[in-house]
């Protein structure tokens, strides 16, 4: 069903020749493991192999890299489980990014269009200029905190440009869209499986220090008393779990009411997939990824019926698709409740007794109010917060810089994004950061009313939705949302493909046309947009 190389020349006989040398590794490392029985070393060093051959393939073909890169990210945590948290499997996604950077760079140099200029790229650089001073502050306590701040902040960012070429048609669409649902479909059914089985399935016996306390979380609701896990599926905390799930639940939403108005296969894998993401969304027992879905979902229903058009026709099929899109999680929590009362009953019980608003053990107005202002009101007793202490001091990650190397504590920090940024980059980095995510959202917006009336506006404003979301909410809760990795690279990638969506109405594409011709005449043939590359 996938496939990457409709737009790059093949290279046969250098991937015959990596097949061959991953054929011979593999025996090698299975020789070893039976002669000598060290896992753990052989398990490295064959990630290191597979590494290499990957950056070799990606090195004649970036889409199938990007791909590669996805898949990378979102399972690079489970080797890493069973590692002892290897600095090698951390860091072998930012390798790889940086394969498919070079790639597209020099794959760019046979192509006569020009790169996309989103109009946000002038408060961009500006924050990007001030951080780059900030990565230097005298007050940080190590170089390294700046590389880690630049890093977290910056490199993913030409995932835009990357989103922004990968997609040349409606086929390239479908097969991103499919293939990403596909894996969210895989990654909820494991933690649903580990919400149901226990933290013992998908997790070794001893976990890494710094993982343990994010690997193995008990809550109890405080009424009932009933306790349960929340799991971490394939990831080494929930946290990223839920932030995984967050972004596919909005995706795939999107992803339903475009697919919806085209009569082309696949729909029901992105129907059963979705019903897998709600489910395990219930099942986390985690409230940020249980109140952002019961707030996404309202405010994407009223989009769509802004945005879509206006025929009776489209508006019958359009209708039918939500039944049936609100009929699979439905389906999916009755299977729950029926084969599995009480996994489903104890995380029910943890939802209303902490989320109502008059309950007795009500967290409602604490977690998502009072807190957040206390943490961030708390920023100002600390020091350094008028000008910051240095970028990267406040984010993810600086314990790893502290363990591995030897680098002097960063100093203590608070859980509010805007503190965070306070203490980094100080009150001038801050407001460079509103107006560039300003900027950001505001050129969003721009495409997607652009596209009303059009079959992809639901999937323009489920994008433009979550760049909202994770780039003011979430990131006003914490700066570790916009700094997880997976979070930051889906988050470029899908706002490229947006900016893509008005070019990719004028363009048709014949080859998949003729593969899998629509059931029925569709009503959007006529509608070529105004938007191009320059000035999106």
């Amino acid at each position: 069903m996938i496939r990457f190389g409709g737009h790059t020349q093949r290279n046969r006989k250098l991937e015959a020749l990596i097949w061959l040398m991953g054929t011979l590794a593999l025996a090698m490392f299975a020789v070893n493991k039976l002669l000598y029985g060290d896992l753990t070393s052989q398990a490295v060093d064959a990630m290191v192999l597979a590494g290499v051959a990957l950056a070799i393939v990606t090195l004649s073909r970036w889409r199938l890299g990007l791909y590669l890169f996805l898949v990378w990210v979102i399972f690079e945590d489970f080797p890493r489980k069973y590692l002892g948290n290897s600095v090698y499997a951390f860091f072998g996604k930012d390798i790889l990014v940086a394969v498919v950077y070079v790639a597209f760079f020099f794959g760019r140099k046979q192509q006569t269009e020009k790169l996309l200029r989103p109009r946000f790229w002038f408060p961009l650089l500006g924050f990007f200029l001030w951080a780059m001073m900030e990565a230097f502050n005298p007050k940080t306590p190590s170089a390294i905190y700046g590389l880690l701040g630049l890093k977290l902040y910056f490199y993913y960012v030409p995932l835009l440009f990357i989103g922004y070429e990968l997609i040349r048609s409606e086929l390239d669409l479908r097969r991103f869209l499919v293939f990403n649902l596909l894996l969210a479909g895989v990654v909820s059914l494991l933690g649903i499986a580990q919400a149901i089985f226990g933290q013992q399935l998908l997790n070794p016996q001893s976990l890494d220090e710094n993982l343990r306390d994010l690997g193995n979380l008990t809550r109890t609701a405080p009424i009932s008393g009933l306790v349960f896990n929340r799991p971490t599926s394939v990831f080494v905390s929930d946290g990223r779990f839920s932030a995984y799930l967050i972004l596919m639940y909005v995706l795939g939403f999107g992803a339903i009411g475009y697919l919806s108005q085209r009569s082309w296969s696949g729909r029901k894998v992105v129907y059963a997939c979705f019903g897998l993401i709600f489910s395990a969304i219930i099942l986390t027992g985690v409230r940020t990824a249980f109140v952002y879905c019961l707030i996404s979902t309202p405010v994407l229903i009223a989009g769509f019926a802004w945005g879509m058009p206006q025929r009776q026709e489209q508006l019958v099929r359009t209708l039918k698709a939500v039944s049936r899109f609100a009929l699979l999680p439905a389906a999916g929590v009755l299977c729950l409740a029926l084969l599995y009362p009480s996994a489903l009953a104890s995380r029910w019980a943890f939802y209303t007794e902490t989320l109502s608003p008059t309950g007795q053990g009500s967290e409602l107005e604490s977690r998502g109010w009072a807190y957040p202002i206390s943490e961030f009101m708390h920023t100002f007793r600390l020091q350094d917060w008028q000008w910051g202490r240095g970028l990267g001091t406040a984010s993810l990650g600086t314990q790893y810089v502290t363990r591995f190397l030897h680098s002097p504590p960063a100093g203590d920090s608070v859980e509010n994004g805007y503190g965070q940024l306070l203490l980094e980059v100080g009150i001038p980095g801050l407001m460079l950061w509103l107006t560039f995510t300003s900027a950001v959202l505001y050129t969003c917006w721009g495409v997607v009313k652009r596209l009303r009336r059009t079959p992809v506006f639901p999937l323009a404003f489920a994008i433009f939705w979550y760049a909202f979301v994770v780039l003011f909410p979430l990131t006003y809760i914490g700066l570790s949302t916009y700094e997880n990795y997976i979070v930051a690279a889906f988050l470029w990638i899908l706002i490229g493909i947006l900016f893509r969506l008005p070019v990719l109405l004028k363009t048709p594409s014949p080859s998949w046309d003729a593969a899998q011709p629509p059931r029925r005449p569709t009503p959007f043939a006529e509608h070529p947009s105004r938007a191009g590359a320059r000035g999106v």
